[in-house]
């Protein structure tokens, strides 16, 4: 009888692991993603849902997780990190007053309420 718990332990535990790291995988890449400094050019006719953001900004990142992996799923958002001196440009050209602010054709939310967040870029599924 015990031979048969041991194997039984064993997959139980490599499935602990493989999970914990794809887990901490997952959370290191989007912080790396996150504080991406890359400029940005978007056109004015844009298709994409365009989310601008700071990387030190606490409300930013309350809401970045929902938003990466949104876009994991989807791919139809466009981050602009607003720490980049070069993308500073954007604030005028879209009217921005705060962060993070989701730019939807021509739609604005400012804010971190999830609810009016999945009104402007729509369910996973």
């Amino acid at each position: 009888m015990r031979k048969g718990y041991k194997p039984k332990w064993i997959v139980f535990l490599l499935l602990i692991s493989v999970l914990l790291l794809t887990t901490v995988g997952s959370i290191t890449q989007m912080n790396a993603f996150e504080k991406n400094t890359t400029t940005i050019k978007l056109t004015q006719k844009e298709e994409k849902i365009i989310v601008f953001y700071r990387d030190d900004c606490p409300d930013c990142q309350s809401i970045f997780p929902l938003l990466y992996y949104h876009n994991l799923v989807k791919n139809d958002l466009v981050f602009v990190n607003m720490n980049q001196p070069a993308n500073r440009h954007y604030i005028q050209t879209y009217n921005l007053k705060s962060v993070p602010t989701i730019v939807k054709k021509d739609r604005h939310y400012s804010g971190t309420n999830k609810k009016k967040i999945h009104q402007m870029i729509g369910n996973i599924f």
